[in-house]
């Protein structure tokens, strides 16, 4: 029993957070196609976060008396 129990937590390290937390979603809404389509949702979010293109900034610090701080 303790082997197996060895086991088990190496495969859980192992296996990725990823993983566990994907089949933790799923045990949460006791539902799979529900898990699966919030799996996708987020997926699909980001994606789209990941699609927009990063902004372009200054080239030169702003000025000192700008700077309330």
């Amino acid at each position: 029993m303790r082997g197996l129990t060895g086991v088990v937590l190496a495969s859980l390290v192992l296996g990725g957070c990823a993983e566990l937390n994907d089949s933790l979603v799923r045990s949460w809404f006791k539902d799979r196609e529900l898990g699966d389509r919030v799996s996708s949702q987020i997926r699909e979010g980001l994606e789209r976060r990941q699609a927009v293109p990063q902004p372009e900034l200054p080239k030169r610090p702003a000025p000192a008396f700008l700077d309330e701080g």
